[in-house]
């Protein structure tokens, strides 16, 4: 907008922090430095950009895909250690930087980040370099995903000070003990005082983790196949949630309880828990479970010739008896394992097993409000079916005739909404009539 004599800069009379507001919508990191060429005030102002982006989504038929690294290099030099909120960085594509890069962007980011860092990165596989933590960060939010099990080194916990870090996040990460530098487990004990979620996808070499944490509120561990021995120590530890984890033990490990799961965390409300159903009977000494309001994801194997017997979700429901809400999904799927030792014939009928697992249900907690019983796997939204509810079910009913002579449910009725039967008790219902 500079033009000849007397013509108004309108752009380069805003004060920074207007600039700073416009440049915050714009996000990407290209666009922000195209906006230079608007004004003179703008050929400088891009520096001080709160929040960048840099996503590689302009090069997926790039030639040359080192330009998106050089970019990222440039752009970060040009600003300098200029505190800012938050720093993205996607790329998908192999060879478009290498792991000193890497490092080089995550040490601007802990200098300068006081927010979120959030990286997706295709780090080629360098045996001889390692992604590397740096010491000292300033962010509260870590997000560290690496598509191909990139190795990562944390720094050693005596050296180490994440004071403002709420959440980590780390995707596909290999954390080899060949690798110098300390424990995942070290790292968040010692060096995150603040941290209260911490993520775990995919993560490989992590034999076992020891977590001691006062603030830490959500767990996380997600295909994590490499563990062997999980020790939690957290009494503000809010949610729990381990999904296909346990995948590599050996058989001479599944009789050693202190191999498995061991955790300390008195005020869990949620917990979520889904295995391989392949492996025998996990023994996981999680201690007082009178707190849990919500069990999600957990697989009971029923009926059907030699399906293996495992008692985890079962034992998960008689050890909450203040359970409020439950997702339950039940395996009819069949077993070709030839070790009957493990395995339980169950009748083919199923109906039989499925009423004995609601008179559980209904006999371990007094607290439930409403259940939904689905005949094929769907997504069931309770809130909504409860809305629509007003269609009784046929007394012919063959399920509805079962599901009427289960113990305890005599305190609610039985509905059929939408090809799922639905049960509320009376107090819920009527509440719903004012």
């Amino acid at each position: 907008m500079d033009g000849p004599a007397g013509d108004l800069d309108r752009i380069s009379a805003l004060p920074d922090d207007l600039l700073h507001v416009i440049l915050s919508f714009l996000g990407d990191a290209r666009d922000v430095t195209r906006m230079a060429v608007l004004s003179r005030r703008w050929r400088h102002v891009w520096v001080h950009a709160k929040n960048l982006t840099f996503g590689d989504g302009d090069l997926a038929n790039s030639t040359v895909p080192c330009h998106f690294a050089g970019f990222v290099d440039w752009a970060l030099a040009k600003r300098g250690d200029v505190d800012m909120e938050s720093l993205k960085i996607h790329f998908s594509g192999e060879g478009y930087a290498s792991p000193e890069q890497v490092n080089e962007w995550l040490r601007y980011a802990a200098r300068c980040v006081v927010r979120s860092v959030d990286f997706y990165l295709d780090v080629p596989t360098d045996k001889q370099q390692a992604v590397e933590l740096p010491s000292h960060g300033r962010a509260t939010s870590i997000l560290l995903s690496l598509s191909r099990h990139s190795r990562v080194q944390l720094p050693a916990a005596a050296a180490a000070s994440y004071q403002a870090l709420t959440e980590l996040r780390l995707v596909a990460p290999l954390l080899s003990e060949e690798v110098a530098g300390g424990t995942l487990g070290d790292f968040v004990t010692s060096c995150c005082p603040c941290l209260r979620r911490l993520s775990l996808m995919r993560p490989k070499g992590l034999p076992q983790l020891v977590l001691r944490s006062e603030v830490l509120e959500d767990l996380d561990i997600t295909w994590a196949n490499d563990l062997r021995m999980l020790d939690v120590a957290a009494p503000n530890l809010r949610i729990v949630s381990l999904k296909y984890c346990f995948h590599n033990i050996t058989s001479s490990e599944e009789d050693d309880a202190s191999k498995v799961a061991r955790i300390v965390a008195p005020r869990i409300q949620e917990f979520c828990f889904q295995h391989y159903t392949q492996i025998p009977q996990l023994e996981l000494d999680i201690h007082d479970l009178t707190s849990v309001r919500r069990l999600n994801n957990l697989v009971l194997d029923m009926h059907g010739r030699y399906c293996r017997e495992t008692q985890v979700g079962l034992s998960f429901l008689a050890k909450c008896p203040g359970v409020q809400d439950v997702h339950v999904s039940l395996d009819h799927q069949e077993s070709d394992i030839a070790d009957e030792g493990d395995l339980v014939d169950l009748s083919t009928e199923g109906a039989e097993e499925e009423m004995q697992l609601l008179s559980l249900l209904f006999e371990g907690s007094n607290s439930i409000k409403c259940m939904a019983i689905s005949e094929t796997p769907r997504k069931i939204d309770i809130a909504d079916l409860t809305q629509k509810i007003g269609k009784e079910v046929d007394s012919n009913n063959t399920i509805l005739q079962k599901l009427m002579k289960v113990p305890c449910a005599d305190g609610g009725q039985w509905h059929f909404v939408e090809q799922v039967f639905v049960w509320t008790c009376y107090a819920t219902e009527s509440r719903q009539m004012y």
